[in-house]
């Protein structure tokens, strides 16, 4: 019988060892997280009083101080290396979870919830961003971003599922929170097997907030906003809309973990497909479907319309994400000394529109607006991925020239 290790040799033979430990480490983070992430709105949702204005609130609290703290905890890549930066973010996301276990003994402490998560966010993404710039290879990102999306689709298939039975079934939340803490721990071991690398450049702290408005990045801004949107509706919305139409968190669970399960099978085709035809023609494709699918989630009322629509809108977001991974991980990798300037511009834009976009939503549903019309929202941000392909209109040029004539 052939063995998953087997397998990862005989389609990405170039994949190397520290590669390896780094796609173990944040398989056994993702399953943690994934454990909770889908319930985790839900679970703020009901312990904030079914309020949707506070619950956006703490969200975006989250996302804004994540963008804004990042410059500063980017700077710990130099000195502690990007591996140790992720290992430091792990002591943070442990007390957040344990203060979300214990949320409705917080009283007025519960202010402090959103800053852990913040502070954890800025700590790992950065860094992770930067590791994994630096540990793939030129020519093969669509490959090795599909991989990673493999993987973590893998872990997410079965995790929402999981915790959904063990919040049915076990008694809450209680038991979900301590397989998640454990997991937390343990996925810091991959990371300490091989040398961690330090970044070498230093950068202005606000460095990345003048780049927003620069010319040279102003396209990149666009599409990162863009994605802030469409990841704050997926994130955010969509699981709290499901909560609303009754369904169950096992249910809940099953649905999610169903459609990560069939974007799986779809997942290494698009990574060959990017590789071969070019991330930009990909993304074009991927990101036109994606507009064109989000609006069927405004006609959800059923746990198989929930499904049948995540599907779709699964195949359509791989089709549009991984090339939009590949390119930036390609925009990023063309310049070392600029890697984690670039990185850090990213987690700016991202995460100062989300935490904005979230802002605006708290205020929207202060006039119990429905639901789920924020999904008509979903194809501008899908769209607007496409800013992130360079020199548009030679990309428009060179894909007309491939359709034949009439």
């Amino acid at each position: 019988m052939t063995t998953l290790h087997e397998h990862l040799n005989r389609y990405f033979p170039h994949i190397n060892k520290e590669l390896k430990e780094f796609y173990a480490s944040i398989a056994i983070r993702g399953f943690a997280v994934y454990l909770v992430t889908i319930f985790e709105p839900i679970y703020v949702y009901i312990n904030l009083g079914y309020s949707l204005p506070k619950t956006f609130l703490y969200f975006g609290v989250i996302s804004l101080v994540f963008g804004l703290l990042s410059p500063f905890t980017a700077r710990l890549t130099v000195r502690y290396g990007s591996k140790h930066t992720m290992l430091i973010s792990i002591p943070f996301l442990f007390v957040y979870y344990v203060g979300l276990w214990n949320i409705e003994h917080l009283g007025f402490f519960v202010i402090f919830l959103p800053l852990l998560s913040a502070l954890d966010r800025a700590l790992f993404w950065p860094a992770y961003h930067i590791a994994f710039t630096r540990l793939t290879d030129k020519g093969r990102r669509g490959q090795e971003v599909s991989l990673r999306t493999m993987i973590l689709s893998a872990v997410a298939a079965v995790a929402p599922f999981a915790g959904g039975f063990m919040i049915q079934h076990f008694g809450g939340f209680a038991l979900l929170f301590a397989v998640v803490l454990a997991l937390l721990f343990a996925s810091s071991v991959p990371l300490l097997i091989s040398k961690d690398v330090h970044e070498k450049s230093r950068h202005s702290f606000l460095q990345p907030f003048k780049q927003i408005f620069s010319r040279k990045y102003r396209r990149k801004a666009v599409a990162f906003a863009s994605s802030a949107g469409d990841l704050a509706l997926e994130e955010y919305v969509w699981p709290i809309f499901l909560f609303t139409l009754a369904i169950n968190f096992e249910t809940l669970g099953l649905i999610i973990s169903a459609t990560l399960l069939f974007g799986m099978v779809f997942t290494f085709y698009i990574g060959r497909k990017s590789d071969a035809v070019g991330h930009g023609r990909v993304l074009a494709v991927g990101s036109f479907l994606d507009a064109v699918i989000w609006p069927f989630k405004i006609f959800v009322l059923t746990p198989l319309n929930a499904f049948l629509s995540d599907v779709l809108h699964r195949f359509a977001r791989t089709s549009s994400y991984i090339p939009f991974g590949a390119l930036f991980y390609e925009w990023v990798g063309e310049d070392e000394k600029e890697r984690d300037k670039l990185v850090i511009f990213r987690e700016v834009v991202l995460n100062v529109t989300r935490g904005v976009f979230l802002f605006f939503l708290a205020i929207l549903f202060t006039l119990n607006i429905p639901l789920n019309y924020m999904f008509a929202l979903g194809p501008l941000f899908a769209l607007g991925l496409l800013f992130m392909i360079d020199k548009p209109k030679k990309f428009i040029h060179d894909v007309a020239e491939d359709v034949e004539p009439m």
